[in-house]
């Protein structure tokens, strides 16, 4: 199929999955905002909206396809991992709606848009973040043990897996995506997503 114009009649961004929780424990303290201003008291207790995610759909004006492509990133990532490559070029999302898909993308619960509750208060640790020298291995960029010392574009390709598309010389650009993510919240993404598949119904899900 040939690469066309994007025309989409609606954007639409929608949060769903979520449920309300009454947190405590948090110190209330007097805050001044701005330089001379009368400082105002912020009390964080009380009512919190938790395990939420957000969407973007992206409807075609004339779709080709009956069923909608949702998107969903990999660890430490949001849905912006989609919508370019680290060395400037399309992304997925780009592509797909090029050829007339109607696409979904969406940051998981504590990720992105879809924001994170506070801790300890909710969730009992801190968050992971992600360096470059661990993603190597996880993202299959290079055999474990074998991230460069010093990372440049001559040395991160030699370092690599042979025949690697990725383009790892761009790897330093790719972090620059890189979000804070927790570990032992998986029922609550689970449930969030199960939101997700509920409101959009039939669908094909393309996973990082």
């Amino acid at each position: 199929m040939a690469i066309g114009d994007i025309r989409l009649k609606e954007i639409r961004g929608f949060h769903v999955g979520g449920a309300l929780h009454r947190l405590t424990g948090f110190k209330s303290e007097a805050v001044v905002r701005v330089a001379g201003d009368t400082p105002t008291v912020v009390d964080m207790n009380g009512d919190h909206i938790v395990g939420q995610m957000y969407a973007a759909h992206y409807r075609q004006a004339e779709p080709e396809f009956g069923l909608p492509l949702l998107l969903w990133h990999g660890g430490g990532l949001t849905g912006a991992c989609w919508e370019d490559t680290p060395d400037g070029g399309r992304g997925w999302l780009d592509y797909f709606l090029r050829r007339r898909f109607d696409v979904v993308v969406s940051d998981a619960f504590e990720r992105g848009r879809a924001s994170w509750p506070p801790y300890p208060q909710f969730i009992g640790k801190e968050p992971e973040h992600r360096s470059l020298n661990a993603v190597w291995h996880h993202f299959r960029f290079g055999a474990p043990g074998t991230y460069p010392p010093i990372l440049d574009a001559r040395s991160a390709r030699q370092m690599a897996y042979p025949g690697l598309q990725f383009g790892i010389e761009h790897l330093e650009q790719f972090g620059r995506q890189f979000v804070p993510r927790w570990t032992g919240t998986e029922d609550l993404t689970l449930e969030a997503y199960g939101a997700l598949l509920e409101k959009i119904g039939p669908c094909v899900v393309i996973g990082h």
